[in-house]
């Protein structure tokens, strides 16, 4: 044989080889992920290094190839669950082994006002136990601020800065582009104040948008500062005042963002990094290993609590499952950061099957969208509710338009004071193109047995009796819209038109007017759905409702999510590659109602993150 015959032939022996390799390593993964069950431990005398990154969730289910990415080549997570951090800061509360919790908020990329609050609150619990809470930064934005304003020690870098500039909703206006490319919107609409399709119509904002815009976003500038005031004891004009007049005061102190941070009182200390790991050694002890001082990650812990409660879990228990409702309502699959009504409706019909279930809360961070999904949810809910089982909502950052229709079915609806909430109202868009098709030389024509056909198609001119009849169709919607409203908050119909009308309302407002019951978190809704079951403390344990999961991704997760939380405490995984990002719904793709109807609220403000 010649050389090259032998060398292929030595190619095959060892691709034959490695083959054998690769199929014996996973069937000892799959071995080990079925059968073993690796128990991460907590040493005594650590502080509880509390680390929210990326854009806070309120439950995520990766796709595989997320789950691939995230777990076996150590893709950080561009998001973290909101219940996880919850958990892990009220199990650490009554921890004996955790000694001080450390808030490390540099990676937090995004979170709404009203995650913000109920996240303070949860470091406040953790106060209560009489065990410090220390941050530091590089420098604070103005969402990480809110949390770090709740510790007993903020330090800031002598570098730093603490940026705070309020909360404001600018969008961009398309009218004059599309006339100039000859492209008709057509719009249908019902409430002086549902301004979703101004940017179609508009080259800036309405008065009436304007006003309620700004109402409800100084209600929650109102509990920004009143939240960061009280933790740090200043008056809420103060911190007003630092973010409204920042540039000044920045140049009053000649560029020392750090020392005007330290003069407006938002941070007691100057310390670099070394120095901060000084004064926590000195608090918990020093790690011999890693140089620094005894900690544990939240990540890890809360892996390490999990593994401990599901020894402690009792499949005969009852439960009160939480159902989350997170994104725009879509019909049909959209993909991350979509709500598909036909299987949202499905998961409330299996709580509603399900014997151990006694009690629902639907947790809810959606601005709407199509009302047929909206309505194929709310008549799930209804059934459970006819079933004798109580419905709770728990609004988050934002339930408005449709994400307030679902909300209506409930018994009792809860929301934070900074919930966006409101926008009752109704609204139809359809492009028209024909004229951009016409300027180049393309037209379209044809025969058809009725006048009906092609009547949403955008290539020819929409006939004046098929507008009329689309705007009655969406005044109809409406109409039901508020009537659902007045029968399920007890009012008439006038006033509930009257809250109507596409107005977008704060949690504080909502209260006022009768749109929600009480103000608080998702443990308040949990409690209360508890309490309408008569279900006392010990009786119950809480139960995510979720969709059936692929057998691939708890197999990953299972085994490979121990693995995680070492790799960031070793500082390993920010230098990883990111190969996946969390999708929100963006653009227009939540327009998929087949009736083309809508209720959707474009009412989430900027507030300093990275998503708006």
């Amino acid at each position: 044989r010649g050389l090259f015959a032998r060398l292929w032939g030595l190619i095959v022996i060892l691709q034959r080889i490695l083959i054998s390799l690769f199929v014996l390593s996973f069937l000892f993964m799959l071995g080990v992920a079925l059968f073993y069950k690796p128990q991460v431990e907590i040493d005594d005398h650590v502080a509880l290094v509390w680390t929210p990154a990326g854009v806070i969730v309120e439950q995520h289910d990766p796709s595989f190839q997320e789950s691939f990415a995230q777990n076996v080549l150590g893709d950080q997570r561009p998001y973290t669950v909101m219940g996880e951090l919850l958990k892990s800061l009220d199990d650490a509360a009554k921890d004996d082994r955790i000694e001080a919790l450390f808030l490390k908020l540099d990676e937090l990329d995004y979170a709404g006002m009203a995650q913000l609050q109920e996240l303070a609150a949860a470091i406040n619990a953790f106060k209560a136990s009489g065990k410090p809470v220390i941050t530091h930064a590089t420098g604070f934005t103005q969402q990480q601020y809110f949390l770090a304003a709740q510790a007993d020690e903020i330090y800031l870098d002598p570098l730093g800065a603490v940026f705070l500039e309020g909360f404001g909703v600018y969008r961009k206006y398309f009218s004059e582009a599309l006339e100039k490319l000859d492209i008709d919107v057509h719009v249908f609409r019902v409430g002086e104040y549902k301004s979703a399709i101004e940017p179609f119509t508009r080259k800036d904002m309405s008065p009436e948008a304007r006003a309620a815009n700004l109402a409800w976003l100084e209600d929650l500038w109102s509990v920004y500062t009143t939240g960061v005031a009280e933790a740090r004891g200043l008056e809420a004009s103060a911190v007003h005042d630092y973010a409204d007049q920042f540039s000044q005061r920045l140049i009053s102190q000649r560029g020392n963002a750090a020392e005007l941070a330290l003069t407006a009182k938002l941070v007691d200390e100057l310390v670099t990094r070394e120095e901060m790991r000084a004064k926590l050694r000195k608090l918990v002890g020093r790690d011999d290993e890693h140089g620094s001082f005894r900690q544990v990650h939240s990540a890890q812990y809360y892996w390490a609590r999990r593994q401990e409660d599901k020894l402690k879990t009792d499949p005969q228990k009852k439960q009160v499952g939480v159902l989350v409702a997170q994104g725009a309502l879509v019909d049909g699959p959209r993909g991350a950061g979509t709500i598909d009504g036909e299987q949202f409706a499905w998961l409330v019909d299996s709580a509603r099957r399900n014997e151990n279930i006694s009690a629902v809360v639907l947790r809810i961070d959606s601005p709407g969208g199509s009302i047929t999904a909206s309505e194929t949810i709310r008549r799930e809910l209804e059934l459970m509710r006819k079933a004798g089982k109580p419905v709770v909502v728990s609004m988050s950052s934002v339930a408005a338009s449709g994400g307030y229709w679902i909300a209506m079915e409930a018994d009792k609806i809860i929301a934070q004071p900074s919930t966006v909430t409101g926008s009752i109202g109704v609204f139809g868009l359809l492009p028209g193109y024909y004229k951009l098709l016409n300027r180049w030389g393309i037209y379209t024509d044809g025969v058809a047995t009725t006048e009906s056909v092609g009547v949403f198609a955008g290539d020819r001119p929409m006939a004046p009796q098929h507008k009329k009849a689309l705007q009655a169709s969406i005044e109809h919607y409406y109409r039901e819209f508020v009537r659902r409203v007045a029968g399920a908050r007890g009012m008439s119909l006038e006033a509930a038109d009257r809250l109507a009308q596409g107005r977008v309302w704060s949690g504080i407002d909502a209260k006022k007017l009768g749109l929600i019951d009480e103000l608080g978190g998702l443990r308040d809704a949990i409690s209360t759905a508890a309490q309408l079951a008569e279900l006392d403390e010990d009786e119950y344990q809480v139960h995510t409702v979720r969709p059936p999961q692929d057998w691939r991704i708890t197999f990953l997760e299972e085994f490979f999510g121990f693995a995680s939380p070492l790799l960031q405490q070793a500082g390993i995984s920010p230098w990883l590659e990111k190969l996946q990002d969390v999708q929100e719904a963006s653009g227009l793709n939540w327009l998929s109602d087949p009736l083309g109807v809508h209720s959707h609220c474009m009412c989430t403000p900027y507030t300093g993150g990275s998503a708006h």
